[in-house]
């Protein structure tokens, strides 16, 4: 199992996503690549209260989902890659 990891914000409000993901072969060139994606922590203000870090968390979960596809394409600029990404929620919020 392969691992990719990515921040999302600053230092003042940061949140952590770590991928881990499974390269499997296609036909024609391609492959697949099934991932599951969650927050590994992360820093914010300190007034705020860990609803908001959860209810934030999931927010930005979307753009680490672009920085992990980000990565693979360009590792592999010639393959067409189909993503099969499974992503655990933040507290009680979904993201992807």
């Amino acid at each position: 199992m392969k691992t990719y990891q990515t921040q999302i914000g600053d230092q003042v409000l940061s949140f952590h996503y770590l991928f881990e993901y499974q390269e499997v072969e296609g036909p024609a060139g391609g492959m697949t690549v099934k991932a599951t994606g969650r927050n590994t922590g992360g820093t914010v203000i300190p007034c705020r209260e860990d609803d908001d870090f959860s209810r934030l968390c999931a927010q930005n979960g979307p753009q680490a989902v672009e920085n992990f596809k980000t990565h693979l394409r360009a590792q592999f600029p010639r393959k067409r890659i189909d993503f099969q990404i499974t992503t655990v929620p933040c507290g009680g919020y979904g993201w992807q």
